[in-house]
C-alpha cells in the first residue's frame, strides 16, 4: 500500500491532506458528538424536573384551595363551596395520576400514595360525617371533628408539598450550572484542536517542498553537462519511485539513446553496400524463373485495358490461335462468359486497387471447344501508383476437369439408384402395414408416380372394382368404368404382357403442349398366385415414351404388390369367419367365456358381459387379461363368489374335475340374475388349449319355482284357513244341540269363509281367463265417481279404525268400461290401501280429469313399497319380501288382476311410494267423451310451478311429475315468476332457493305470502346447500337438499296435494 502512494507526489500530498482532514473530521465529530449529547441531556433532565416542579406546584395549589374551599363550607356551610372544593377535589387526583407516571424516588411514590390515602379517608370518611353534623347544626361534633389530628396532617402535608417543590428546583438550578460547565470544557477542547491541525498542516508543508525542489534542481544541473558535451554525475532522484524518479530516468534514458544512434548510423551506412550486391543476385534469380515459367504455365502480359502485348507459347497451344494471332487481341475474348463490355478490371474485381485476383476460367478454343483454366490476374503499378499492365499467369485444368465431371456424373448415378432403392425399401413397408385395400392402391400409385413419373393413371381390381387413381378427375372416370377397360382386360389376359400404345393428345391433356405431341398409354398386367389376372395399371405419359427399363421395373413392383393383395383378402376373409364366429357367439343365449391353459382371456361374447352386470367394454380392452385380474373383477358383481372363484380355479389350474357346475347370483342395478356355470377344457390334438366357460341365465326359472313354491304354500295357506272354520264350525252343528242364536251365528260364519273361498278361486279364474283372452266384459257407459264413491262407502263400514277421505274434482267421470270389473278394481286398489295401513290413519281417495282422462289417486300413510320392488308389483304371485307385509297375507293376485282391468280399459296403473311413508295408486281411464274448450276451464290435474335455473334437473322433474298425472309449468328465472304471481293459480310450488339471477327463493317466498290466493298454496324448498341460519323467520316442515330422490318428491307431491285442507305450508325435507 505504501508503495502505491511513494510512486507520485500528488498521491503523497492527498494522503497527507486526508489523514490530516480525517483526523480534524473526526476529532471534530466527537467533540460536537458530545456537545449535542450534552445539550439532549440537559433539555431531557430540564423538561424533566421542569415537568415535577409544575406538578407539584400544581398539587400543592390544588391542594390548599380544596382545604381553603372544605374549611369555607365549614365555616359559612355554603354548598357552592364544597362543589369548588370537589372541583380542587377532581383537579387534584387528575395532578396526582400525572405525577405518580413520573420517575420519583421510593420516597416521593409512597409521600403520593399517602396523600391519595388521605383524600380518600378526607372525602369518604370525614366530609360525610361533616356534612351530616352540618345538617343537624351540630357545631360541637363538627369542631371535634376538626381538632382530630386533621388540621395538622393537612399543614404537614402543605408543608411537605413546599418541600419537594422548593427542592425540585433547586436541582433545576444545580443541572443549568453543571451544563454551562460542560460547554465552555468543550470550547476549549475545540480551540486546542485548531491550534494543533494548523501545526500539523505547517509540517508536512515544508516536508513535501523540500522533497520536490531539491531532485528538479540536481536534474536542471545534468542537462546543462549534457548540452555541453561533459558527463553528468549519478542523480540520487533516479531510485525515487515518483514522478520525479520517472523524469529523472526518462532523462538518462534520453542521454543513452543519443550515443546509441549516433553508432547505428555508421553501421547502416556498411549494410547498404551489402544489400546492393544481394539485389544483383536476385535479378539474376528472377530471370531464370521467368524462363521456368514460360515452360509450365500460360503467361500473357497486358496493357492497362486488357489487350495481349506479349503471351508465350502455352496460350497458343492451348486456345489454337498463334502467337501472332493472340497478341493485339482482347483477353476477354478468349473466355466463355460473353461480356458486353471490354474492362478488365470490372471482369476481374480488385485489380484496379494493385489486389492479385484468382479464380477459374473456361476459355473457348478457336476451332470450337473449350479449355479450364486457374487463373492469376497480378496487376503491374508504377511509381504513380496506377495500374500500367497485368500479368496473367494460367495452368491448363482441363483433364482434371472432365475427370470432376465424369466423377460427378457417376455419383449422380449412384445416387439416383440410392433413392430408387429407399423409395422402394420406403414402399415395401408402407404396403406391409397396410391392411386395406383402398390404402394399397393409393400408396402403389403414389410411389409408382415418383420412381417413374407420368402424367396420370390408374390401379384397378377386377373383382372387387376398386381402384386408385392420380392425375383425373371423377368426371374423366365413365360409371361403368371396369367395362370401358374391356378389351385392355382382355388382351393382357391373352398377351401376358405389358404393351404401350401411342396416341393423340386429348383436349384435356393438351395444356401447353404443342399440337404434334403424342400421348403414351403403358398398360400392365398383374397375376396372383394362380396365375389368374387380378388387376391392371394404365399410366400415360405425354410427348415420352418409357423405356424397357421404367416399364420392367414397374411391372416387378406390380407383382409383388399382388402378393400384397393376396395377403389382404386372405386377412379379410379372416376377418369376416372371425367376425361371422363372434356374431353367432354374440347372438346364442348363453354368455361364453374362453380362457387359454394359463387362464388369460382368449374370447368372449357380450351375453357373457351382460349376465355379470359388467359394463360394456371393446373386446380388445379384456383380451389377454391375467386370470386373477379378470377374475377379481367380476366377483365384486357375484354375491357367492367364493365357490365360483374356487370352480373356475379347479377347472384352469387342476385335472380333476369332479363339478363341472356352479350356481351363482348375481347383483345387477335391474335386480339379481341365477346364472348356472358350465365349464368344459378344450383339447387339440390331445393337447389342452384352454378352458370354455358356459353362462346360462336360470333366473326365470328360478323365479318360475319360487313362484310356484309361493303360490302353493299362499293357497295352502288361504283355502286351509277359511275351510278350517268351514269344517269346524260343520262339525260342532252336527255333534252338538245348539241354540238358534248360535247355529245361525255359525252358519253366517260358515256362509262368509265360503263366500272368501268362493273370491278366492274366482281371482284365480278372472287372471287365467284375461291372460288368454277368454274373459269376458260388459261394457257401458258408467259413472266412475259414483262407483268410487260406492266403492269408500262400503269400505267405511267394515274398517272403522281407518279414515276413508273421498275427494271429487271431475266435471264428468264418465267412461266406457265394465262396471262389476271397475267395482273390483276399485275394491283391490282401496282395499290395499287399508290393508297395508295396518296401524290405522287416513286413507284419501281423490278423483279429477283433464280434456281427455280422468284420475283416481288412491293415497295411504301404511308402510310403503321398496324402490326396487315397484317393478314387480304387478307380478301374479308376487308380495313384496318384507317381514311387516308377509304378516298381512294375500295371494298377491289382486295388483295383477287390477292392471289386467285396466289395460283391458285402456287406462293404466302407476304408484309412487316410499318405504315408511305410505303410497300413492293411480288409476288412469280415458273419457267416453273428451270435453272440448268451449264447455269451460276442464284441467283439474294438479298443477305445480316450479321455479329452478338448473335446465337438466328441472327437464328431470317435470318427466317424473308429468309420469303421474301432474302438470308442470317452469320459470328459471325468479324475477320472470315474481311478475306473474297475481295471475298463477297452482296447487303447488317447488322454489330453488338459489337462483341464476339477483332473485332469491326466500324472496319468492315471501312474495307468495302477500297474496290471498296463494297464502294456502304447499311450498317445496329445493336447494343444494344444506338447511342454514340463512333460512327467514317463516315456518317450515320441510327442505330438499340436492341431489334427492325424484320418486320422493312426487310421492310427497301427490300426497300433500290429495290433503282436503292446505295451509300453505313450506315442505323440507330431511337430507338422506
Amino acid at each position: 500500500m505504501m508503495d502505491y502512494f511513494q510512486k507520485s507526489i500528488r498521491r503523497k500530498f492527498f494522503i497527507v491532506m486526508l489523514v490530516v482532514v480525517t483526523a480534524t473530521c473526526l476529532a471534530t465529530s466527537i467533540l460536537f458528538y458530545l456537545q449535542y449529547s450534552n445539550k439532549s441531556q440537559h433539555e431531557t433532565l430540564t423538561s424533566e424536573l421542569v415537568d415535577k416542579r409544575n406538578v407539584l406546584r400544581n398539587i400543592k395549589e390544588e391542594y390548599q384551595t380544596m382545604v381553603f374551599r372544605t374549611r369555607g363550607y365549614i365555616a359559612f356551610n355554603n354548598n357552592n363551596e364544597l362543589l369548588q372544593a370537589k372541583q380542587a377535589r377532581e383537579n387534584l387526583d387528575g395532578y396526582l395520576s400525572e405525577a405518580q407516571g413520573m420517575n420519583w424516588s421510593n420516597g416521593r411514590i409512597e409521600l403520593f400514595s399517602d396523600l391519595n390515602l388521605f383524600l380518600e379517608y378526607y372525602w369518604e370518611s370525614l366530609i360525610p360525617k361533616v356534612q351530616t353534623a352540618l345538617e343537624n347544626g351540630n357545631m360541637e361534633e363538627v369542631r371535634q371533628l376538626s381538632l382530630a389530628n386533621t388540621t395538622e396532617q393537612i399543614n404537614e402535608i402543605i408543608q411537605t408539598l413546599e418541600d419537594i417543590s422548593n427542592e425540585a428546583q433547586q436541582t433545576l438550578t444545580s443541572e443549568n450550572d453543571n451544563f454551562l460547565e460542560r460547554m465552555d470544557l468543550i470550547s476549549y477542547l475545540l480551540f486546542a484542536l485548531m491550534i494543533l491541525v494548523v501545526f500539523i498542516l505547517s509540517i508536512a508543508s515544508r516536508t513535501l517542498s523540500r522533497g520536490i525542489g531539491r531532485p528538479l534542481s540536481e536534474l536542471s544541473i545534468a542537462s546543462e553537462s549534457l548540452a555541453a558535451g561533459r558527463n553528468y554525475d549519478e542523480l540520487p532522484s533516479s531510485k525515487r519511485k515518483d514522478e520525479i524518479g520517472t523524469l529523472t530516468r526518462s532523462f538518462q534514458y534520453m542521454a543513452k539513446e543519443i550515443g546509441e544512434r549516433e553508432d547505428n548510423l555508421s553501421a547502416q551506412n556498411e549494410e547498404l553496400m551489402a544489400q546492393q550486391e544481394m539485389l544483383e543476385s536476385y535479378v539474376n534469380d528472377l530471370r531464370n524463373k521467368d524462363l521456368a515459367l514460360n515452360e509450365s504455365s500460360i503467361v500473357a502480359i497486358l496493357d492497362e485495358d486488357g489487350w495481349i502485348q506479349t503471351c508465350n507459347g502455352k496460350l497458343a497451344e492451348a486456345s489454337d490461335y498463334s502467337e501472332s494471332e493472340l497478341e493485339g487481341r482482347h483477353f476477354l475474348s478468349l473466355t466463355e462468359e460473353s461480356y458486353d463490355h471490354t474492362d478488365v478490371k470490372k471482369a476481374f474485381p480488385g485489380v484496379e486497387h494493385g489486389k492479385v485476383w484468382k479464380g477459374e476460367v473456361r476459355c473457348n478454343r478457336k476451332g470450337g471447344g473449350f479449355f479450364y483454366t486457374n487463373t492469376t490476374v497480378v496487376p503491374y503499378i508504377n511509381e504513380d501508383g496506377k495500374v500500367e499492365q497485368f500479368i496473367v499467369i494460367q495452368k491448363d485444368i482441363t483433364d482434371i476437369k472432365q475427370a470432376q465431371q465424369r466423377l460427378k456424373d457417376s455419383l449422380s448415378e449412384t445416387e439416383k439408384a440410392r433413392s430408387t432403392v429407399e423409395k422402394l425399401n420406403s414402399m415395401n413397408q408402407t404396403l406391409s402395414t397396410t391392411m386395406d385395400k383402398q390404402s394399397l392402391l393409393d400408396q402403389v400409385i403414389y410411389q409408382l408416380s415418383i420412381l417413374y413419373p407420368f402424367d396420370h393413371g390408374i390401379f384397378m381390381l377386377l373383382d372387387s372394382g376398386g381402384y386408385a387413381k392420380i392425375g383425373l378427375r371423377e368426371e374423366d372416370l365413365k360409371d361403368d368404368i371396369i367395362n370401358s377397360f374391356a378389351h385392355v382386360v382382355q388382351r393382357l389376359r391373352a398377351q401376358r404382357i405389358p404393351y404401350i400404345r401411342e396416341r393423340k393428345m386429348t383436349i384435356y391433356e393438351e395444356g401447353y403442349f404443342n399440337e404434334s405431341s403424342k400421348s403414351y398409354d403403358l398398360y400392365v398386367p398383374v397375376f396372383n398366385s394362380r396365375n389368374k389376372l387380378e388387376a391392371f395399371f394404365v399410366a400415360t405419359r405425354i410427348g415420352a415414351s418409357y423405356e424397357t427399363e421404367e416399364i420392367n421395373g414397374i411391372t416387378s413392383i406390380l407383382q409383388r404388390v399382388s402378393l400384397y393383395i393376396e395377403r389382404i383378402d386372405s386377412y379379410e376373409q379372416s376377418e369376416i369367419n372371425r367376425q361371422l364366429n363372434q356374431d353367432i357367439i354374440d347372438n346364442i343365449n348363453e354368455g361364453i367365456l374362453f380362457v387359454d391353459e394359463a387362464g388369460k382371456l382368449v374370447q368372449y361374447n357380450q351375453n357373457w358381459l351382460t349376465f355379470l352386470g359388467l359394463p360394456y367394454m371393446e373386446q380388445e380392452n379384456w383380451l389377454k387379461v391375467e386370470f386373477e385380474d379378470w377374475l377379481h373383477q367380476i366377483s365384486s358383481y357375484i354375491t357367492n363368489e367364493e365357490s365360483f372363484a374356487a370352480f373356475c380355479r379347479g377347472m384352469v389350474f387342476t385335472d380333476d374335475h369332479p363339478k363341472s357346475s356352479v350356481r351363482i347370483e348375481v347383483g345387477a342395478e335391474e335386480g339379481f340374475r341365477i346364472i348356472e356355470v358350465y365349464a368344459e377344457p378344450i383339447y387339440h390334438q390331445h393337447e389342452k388349449e384352454g378352458i370354455l366357460f358356459v353362462f346360462r341365465d336360470i333366473t326365470s326359472e328360478f323365479e318360475v319355482n319360487q313362484m310356484k313354491t309361493n303360490l302353493v304354500s299362499t293357497v295352502s295357506h288361504e283355502l286351509r284357513t277359511p275351510l278350517a272354520s268351514v269344517l269346524g264350525y260343520t262339525e260342532l252343528m252336527i255333534h252338538r244341540d245348539l241354540p238358534e242364536n248360535r247355529r245361525k251365528k255359525y252358519l253366517n260364519t260358515i256362509h262368509g269363509e265360503a263366500k272368501r273361498l268362493t273370491n278366492l278361486i274366482n281371482d284365480f279364474l278372472d287372471l287365467q281367463r284375461m291372460e288368454s283372452g277368454k274373459s269376458t266384459f260388459h261394457k257401458e257407459v258408467v259413472e266412475l265417481g259414483s262407483l268410487v264413491e260406492e266403492v269408500v262407502e262400503n269400505l267405511r263400514i267394515t274398517h272403522t279404525d281407518h279414515l276413508l277421505v273421498l275427494t271429487d274434482q271431475t266435471l264428468t267421470s264418465r267412461i266406457h268400461a265394465d262396471r262389476e270389473k271397475i267395482i273390483q278394481l276399485m275394491n283391490n286398489i282401496i282395499g290395499n290401501a287399508i290393508k297395508f295401513s295396518p296401524d290405522g290413519g287416513e286413507v284419501v281417495v281423490a278423483i279429477n280429469n283433464d280434456q281427455s282422462n280422468i284420475y283416481v289417486h288412491v293415497a295411504d300413510e301404511g308402510l310403503g313399497i321398496p324402490e326396487h320392488e315397484i317393478t314387480k308389483l304387478f307380478t301374479k304371485f308376487h308380495r313384496v319380501d318384507n317381514s311387516s307385509q308377509r304378516k298381512i297375507g294375500g295371494t298377491g293376485l289382486g295388483l295383477a288382476i287390477s292392471k289386467e282391468i285396466a289395460e283391458i280399459h285402456n287406462g293404466r296403473i302407476s304408484v309412487l311410494s316410499e318405504q315408511g311413508a305410505g303410497s300413492v295408486f293411480t288409476i288412469t281411464f280415458p273419457l267416453h267423451e273428451p270435453l272440448k274448450n268451449e264447455d269451460g276451464p276442464v284441467e283439474k290435474v294438479p298443477h305445480v310451478i316450479l321455479i329452478e335455473d338448473d335446465i337438466n334437473l328441472s327437464q328431470l322433474i317435470k318427466d317424473e311429475l308429468g309420469d303421474a298425472g301432474i302438470k308442470v309449468s317452469h320459470y328459471n328465472e325468479g324475477r320472470s315468476a315474481l311478475n306473474e304471481l297475481d295471475k298463477l293459480r297452482p296447487d303447488v310450488f317447488i322454489i330453488d332457493i338459489t337462483l341464476a339471477d339477483q332473485t332469491s327463493g326466500w324472496d319468492i317466498i315471501q312474495a307468495i305470502k302477500t297474496y290471498n290466493h296463494l297464502s294456502d298454496v304447499p311450498i317445496f324448498i329445493s336447494s343444494a346447500l344444506s338447511q342454514s341460519s340463512e333460512v327467514p323467520d317463516i315456518e317450515v316442515e320441510g327442505y330438499l337438499v340436492k341431489p334427492y330422490p325424484l320418486r320422493k318428491l312426487s310421492t310427497t307431491i301427490m300426497k300433500t296435494l290429495l290433503q282436503e285442507s292446505k295451509t300453505g305450508q313450506i315442505l323440507i325435507a330431511k337430507e338422506e
